[in-house]
C-alpha cells in the first residue's frame, strides 16, 4: 500500500470520529462511499448475548461521469459484544454455489441461507455509459473450522453476461486486540473485471433453522458499553483505501 493510501486513510480515520450515527461517509480518489450498520432489537442485556438480526448497507459513488472503480477487498473490526454462533447450522460449499443462480442455490442450500438482501452492480461498456445491473443477495453458512466461520455472499448477474458470484468471507474470533471478531472479503473480478459493485443492503437472519430442526441465533450480541463499534475498510484496484469507524448504539434490558 502506497504512503498516497495510507495518509487518505488516516485522514479519514480522524475525520469520521467515533459517534452514534449509523452511518458514516468518506470522499477518497473521487469517489464517495457510505456504509452503515444496524441491528435489531436495540434492547439487549447487558451480559448475556442474544440472537440479533444485523442489517449492512454500503454505497459508492463515483464524484464524476467515470466508471466506480472495483472493490478488491474489504475488512470489518467487530465489537466484542458481538459473536457468530455457526455450529448446528447447515452448511453449503463454495462448489455448490459457483456457477448457480439464485433459484439453483435456493434449492441446494436452503437450510444453510441465514440472510439475503440486494446489490447494484456497474459494468463499464466500451463506447456508452456504464450498464447498471441488480442482483439478489444470498447469505450462505459455509461451515465452521477453529475460530473462523466461513460465510459465502452470492449474486447472480444476467447482463451484460450471465455470471455466478461468489464472495467468500472469513469470520474470525480475535483473542487479543480491541475487537472480537474480524470479517474479511475478497472479492471476485466481475464481468471480466468491468464490473463493480454500487450499492449492497443484505440483512442477516435472526434465527436461522439448525441441522435438528430447532431454531438458533447465528449472530449474537449484548450491551456491555451503549454502543456496538465497528471499523470497516474497504480497499479499491490500485490500493485506495476508505476506512473510519462506526458505533450502533444499543439499549440494556433485563
Amino acid at each position: 500500500m502506497g504512503l498516497a493510501a495510507l495518509a487518505v486513510a488516516f485522514a479519514f480515520l480522524g475525520a469520521a470520529a467515533l459517534s452514534s450515527a449509523q452511518t458514516i461517509y468518506v470522499e477518497v480518489g473521487g469517489v464517495k462511499t457510505s456504509f452503515s450498520a444496524s441491528i435489531k432489537p436495540r434492547a439487549l442485556p447487558r451480559s448475556e448475548r442474544v440472537p440479533i438480526a444485523v442489517r449492512l448497507f454500503s454505497l459508492v459513488q463515483a464524484q464524476s461521469a467515470g466508471h466506480i472503480p472495483a472493490i478488491s477487498r474489504a475488512n470489518i473490526g467487530i465489537d466484542r459484544s458481538l459473536t457468530v454462533e455457526a455450529r448446528g447450522v447447515a452448511a453449503c460449499s463454495a462448489g455448490q454455489l459457483e456457477n448457480q443462480t439464485t433459484e439453483s442455490v435456493e434449492a441446494a442450500c436452503g437450510a444453510a441461507i441465514v440472510g439475503r438482501g440486494t446489490a447494484e452492480l456497474e459494468v463499464a461498456l466500451d463506447g456508452g455509459a456504464p450498464l447498471r445491473t441488480a442482483s439478489t443477495l444470498l447469505a450462505v453458512n459455509g461451515g465452521v473450522a477453529g475460530r473462523t466461520t466461513t460465510l459465502f455472499v452470492h449474486a447472480y448477474l444476467t447482463a451484460p453476461a450471465a455470471q455466478a458470484i461468489v464472495v467468500p468471507i472469513t469470520l474470525t474470533k480475535q483473542k487479543k486486540g480491541g475487537y472480537g471478531l474480524r470479517a474479511r472479503a475478497t472479492i471476485p473480478r466481475i464481468a471480466g473485471g468491468t464490473g463493480s459493485v454500487a450499492r449492497f443492503d443484505l440483512t442477516m437472519r435472526r434465527q436461522v433453522t439448525s441441522v435438528a430442526g430447532g431454531r438458533q441465533g447465528y449472530l449474537l450480541a449484548r450491551c456491555s458499553d451503549g454502543n456496538l463499534v465497528f471499523e470497516p475498510e474497504v480497499e479499491f484496484d490500485g490500493g485506495t483505501l476508505a476506512r473510519g469507524l462506526l458505533a450502533q448504539g444499543c439499549g440494556t434490558r433485563r
